[in-house]
């Protein structure tokens, strides 16, 4: 039962290129962030003019510098897509300038739509902190000594992510002035506007609805639906 994510996998990765043409087309970090615009337009450049089936997978990985309470830090994006939905994985790491391959902290954002191949059932859309993290960009490696990577639990509900929903995190969770203005920018606004209306609005439809009807009862509960069950 596909209620989560309404969208083939295609069109998914199809949205994700899309988002990067409109940020490489309107510059909205080259002045601020030149590290992470450089990433994006690196995997625009990739991905452009592919002709997207199930298979195909995409994937998008940048570190850059951002300053997090008064303190420089890098910040580490990963995601990624792997064919049908196989494997749909979104993560923010952040490590200090001292430690650049260190993280210190990392939670990433799934979606599980074959719930069955985990061991314990999790929401089939959810996050994590901790976990192991992969190569940054230009395949730097990033390490998880100082964290947990092993322990699975717990998965927390969460509304799916895609890569401009991430991005969109870090930039109100790490505000500052470089940050403020990416926050409030029109052109970013509209991205994000789009973006939620791509990815949120079926999602809170459908739990919005099920909270309303005569379904929502203790056998059928909305942390159900969330499950997967």
């Amino acid at each position: 039962m596909r209620i989560i994510i309404p969208h083939t996998s295609t069109d998914f990765k199809k949205n994700e290129i899309k988002s990067l043409a409109t940020i490489c087309s309107r510059a909205l970090f080259d002045s601020n962030f030149p590290e992470l615009a450089t990433a994006i337009s690196t995997t625009y450049d990739r991905y452009r003019g592919e002709t997207w089936k199930r298979k195909n997978d995409f994937e998008f990985a940048a570190d850059f510098e951002v300053e997090i309470e008064n303190k420089n830090h890098r910040v580490v994006l990963h995601g990624i897509v792997k064919g049908d939905y196989e494997n749909t994985t979104y993560s923010i790491g952040i490590c200090s300038l001292e430690k650049p391959s260190e993280l210190i902290r990392r939670f990433h954002f799934d979606y599980d739509h074959d719930n069955e191949r985990l061991k314990q059932k999790a929401p089939v859309s959810h996050f994590q902190y901790g976990g192991k993290s992969g190569n940054g960009f230009n395949g730097k490696e990033f390490h998880t000594n100082l964290i947990e990577d092993g322990l699975s639990v717990p998965r927390f509900n969460f509304p799916p992510i895609n890569l401009t929903l991430l991005l969109d995190i870090v930039f109100c969770e790490f505000r500052n002035e470089l940050t403020a203005k990416v926050v409030e920018d029109p052109n970013w606004r509209s991205l994000v506007k789009n973006n939620e209306d791509f990815l949120w609005k079926h999602y809170y439809q459908v739990l919005a609805s099920h909270l309303q009807s005569t379904r929502h009862k203790k056998e059928n509960l909305l942390r159900d639906i969330c499950y997967g069950i």
